[in-house]
């Protein structure tokens, strides 16, 4: 017996028949102000904040300013491309096309991706000496940050988002 013939479509009406109800106006504000919606300032924030540590840590380890510099340098081919990407996204959704959103998302993402290609490019012209190590740690722990953002407010704060 083949797998379309076991499909049962009244089984199926049953499953959507059981479904919840659509919300009222009032209850999708209060289910709006339950939620906590990431901006990219606050993954950018957190990139940032991350990235600085990491440098001054490094800084502070190895008593080496090519390294914490080299360091920087892979949290800028990081956090520049991320803050001309959320400008140029904060422009496309407010257009409330949804077409048009999606494309802009495409576009400032190739933007994002050639910047962050571009400064990697640039930085062995503008360091006189480039510890690889460390701008690869720089640029990976920044990108590995922007998962610190989705922590939710109640276990930084103590308390409920909204």
């Amino acid at each position: 017996m083949s797998i379309l013939a076991k499909f049962d479509a009244e089984k199926t009406a049953d499953m959507w028949a059981d479904a919840a109800p659509p919300l009222s106006v009032d209850e999708a504000k209060v289910l709006r102000s339950k939620l906590w919606i990431w901006s990219p300032v606050t993954v950018l924030t957190c990139q940032a904040l991350v990235g600085v540590l990491l440098v001054g840590s490094i800084w502070a380890l190895t008593a080496g300013f090519e390294k914490a510099l080299s360091a920087l340098a892979g949290v800028a081919c990081v956090v520049l491309p991320g803050v001309v990407f959320a400008h140029g996204m904060r422009r496309v959704v407010g257009s409330g096309l949804p077409g048009l959103a999606l494309s802009g998302f495409v576009f400032w993402e190739l933007i994002k991706l050639a910047l962050t290609v571009g400064l990697l490019c640039v930085v062995p012209l503008v360091l006189v000496k480039v510890e690889w190590l460390f701008l690869l740690a720089g640029l990976v722990v920044t990108l590995k940050a922007s998962w610190l953002a989705l922590i939710p407010r109640r276990a930084v704060t103590g308390r409920r988002p909204g």
